[in-house]
């Protein structure tokens, strides 16, 4: 006798998760005896046995489950999964009477917007769209050694102060603009079945890339940053789901999220002040330290890391400077350089609101990456900046299509938005960031106007 997860919501609107009897043999469970369970495309999975085998982490899968079997994960599989992993589902097949019945009677019509939606996912597979191009590659990997090149010339080869901080410069943006292209490593649009058709192989081959460009060249570890990146594209802007939703208990981007205690308390008056200040000179070294210190594979992230420090470390000792002042001079224009990466990261979702779980499972995935995403103004000159992160609205629809494309698909995503009624949002670069301002100002006043800042920390859900 083997049993199985069920879930429910309360007349408080809350989930709650009942353990019931299963006669079916063969179905293993988690330790706490509790059955995860997915919806896909009509079908229900028990994946129990492979969550801890999931290249994007096992706490995706738990989360998901939690949704219940009434919540159809069709999109949020699709979005991060290309087409050919849909016939490894077979294998987790689950034919459960009860679920079945409970599946045919929840099961809603896909809105208009929905139905777009996944007509305009197929049609970019089956045109190649997902496919990168190698011109773009290029362009992007001589852009990265361009950067390193400047630097190391105008730093060691000349005695000029003004060339020095040149060289300053370039190296930050050597490390911005790596750790752009290990975001595109790690979302599996470099490494393609094209390029490499072995799921496997292709598969190492990104995490051996990740190693290098963005723990060795960039400092962050990729094991641990696609563990938190996934659960930020399944759970945008989820209280308590979402890792990339505010810094408790530091920075709180809606009130939602908002829990008191002493800490919290302070920081939630001053966060508007030091907000800039964190990004720039808090957000790089706390990403050095958790990459590691709450990767799952440490050993891996901690090698990279370490890598990036010894020749970051060489080179700002083998530095010429005329003096100390100078040297120190050049460490912090380099580092804050690439941290502005910190303030590019945040502005496309810190102004568009956080969202109860019950609030996201209510939405389809459509609406709700709509909703809490915003795109940044940007032009040809200046999109090797944001790296793609300007594009967030067509990145977070399709999370695998590489970055040269998601300008080629705006119309379309305008489409979809226009059919789900949500706008379309988008902003200039200073505009967003006077955007998050306001958010976090805002959540001040709310928070500071209730109970809960004063100290009822009852629980949001």
């Amino acid at each position: 006798m083997c049993k199985k997860a069920t879930n429910t919501i309360t007349t408080e609107g809350k989930w709650e998760t009942k353990v019931v009897e299963n006669d079916r043999k063969g179905i293993t469970t988690t330790s706490n005896n509790k059955l995860l369970l997915l919806k896909i495309n009509g079908n229900t999975y028990n994946i129990t046995n492979f969550a801890s085998k999931h290249p994007g982490g096992k706490e995706i899968l738990e989360a998901t489950s939690e949704l219940g079997t009434d919540y159809d994960s069709t999109d949020l599989f699709n979005s991060m999964h290309p087409p050919y992993v849909t016939k490894y589902l077979k294998t987790y097949l689950y034919n459960d009477n009860d679920v079945k019945e409970a599946t045919t009677t929840t099961t809603k019509v896909d809105d208009e917007a929905t139905t777009a939606y996944r007509k305009i996912h197929d049609e970019l597979f089956e045109s190649g769209m997902y496919e990168p191009t190698n011109k773009a590659i290029f362009i992007v990997i001589s852009r990265i050694l361009m950067f390193l090149i400047a630097s190391f010339i105008t730093t060691f080869f000349t005695t000029n102060y003004i060339l020095h901080m040149i060289g300053s410069i370039s190296l930050g943006f050597f490390w911005q603009q790596s750790l752009l292209f290990a975001h595109d490593i790690m979302h599996r649009s470099v490494l393609t079945p094209e390029t490499i058709p072995s799921s496997k192989s292709r598969l190492k081959g990104s995490q051996m890339l990740g190693l290098v460009i963005g723990g060795a060249c960039g400092g962050v570890g990729p094991f641990w940053w696609t563990d938190d990146h996934s659960m930020h594209h399944m759970f945008t802007n989820v209280v308590d789901l979402d890792p990339s939703a505010g810094s408790d208990p530091v920075l709180f981007c809606d009130a939602k999220m908002y829990k008191h205690n002493i800490i919290s308390s302070i920081f939630l008056r001053l966060q508007t002040i030091l907000y800039v200040p964190l990004c720039l000179f808090v957000g790089r070294p706390n990403l050095h330290l958790i990459s590691v210190i709450l990767s799952k594979q440490k050993i891996l992230d901690g090698l990279s890391v370490s890598l990036y420090f010894l020749w970051t470390i060489s080179w700002y000792k083998a530095y010429p400077a005329s003096s100390t002042t100078e040297r120190y001079s050049y460490i912090l224009i380099s580092n804050l350089v690439c941290s502005v990466l910190h303030l590019q990261l945040n502005l496309n979702h810190y102004p568009t609101g956080m969202y109860t779980k019950t609030e996201f499972k209510n939405m389809s995935f459509v609406e709700y990456q709509l909703r809490t995403t915003m795109n940044v103004k940007s032009n040809k000159y200046i999109n090797w900046f944001h790296g793609g992160l300007n594009m967030q609205i067509e990145h977070h629809l399709f999370p695998l299509l590489p970055r040269e494309r998601l300008s080629q698909i705006s119309d379309k995503c305008r489409h979809i938005a226009e059919l789900s009624g949500v706008p379309y949002i988008e902003q200039g670069f200073w505009e967003a960031n006077y955007s998050t301002l306001g958010a976090l100002s805002q959540t001040t006043s709310q928070v500071l106007a209730t109970p809960t800042a004063t100290g009822d920390n009852s629980k949001l859900d």
